[in-house]
């Protein structure tokens, strides 16, 4: 009988310490983004990074035709870095565009209006 209470006791901590290591592990969640202002903008576009590694970015932009109208690409980018690309097409007043930033583990997509005249 003194066995069986050994045995018992035995797996009794083993379970409590398999418990401790699972709560052990887990990790916050980090929400990653990137920001696109001012909207609306008229000749610069200023894309704010939010993202908690670092990466090289491509950033592109559309005309709601699907027509890239921009490619730039930055090295070396990390959270709370802001990259300004002077708008340099024929734009339009109220003219809606897609900005696509894409990094080594992820792509965003956000729309901007422009206001120039």
């Amino acid at each position: 009988m003194r066995n069986c209470k050994a045995t018992t006791t035995a797996l009794t901590t083993s379970t409590q310490s398999i418990q401790a290591e699972d709560l052990s592990v887990e990790e916050p969640v980090v929400e990653t983004d990137v920001a696109v202002y001012p909207v609306p903008f008229s000749d610069v576009i200023n894309i704010d990074y939010q993202f908690d590694y670092t990466s090289d970015v491509v950033v592109e932009i559309f005309d709601f035709g699907g027509n890239l109208l921009r490619t730039l690409k930055d090295s070396n980018v990390s959270r709370g870095s802001t990259t300004s690309i002077a708008v340099d097409f024929s734009i339009s007043a109220n003219q809606m565009y897609m900005v696509r930033v894409t990094t080594e583990r992820e792509t965003f997509v956000k729309q901007i209006v422009s206001s120039k005249k």
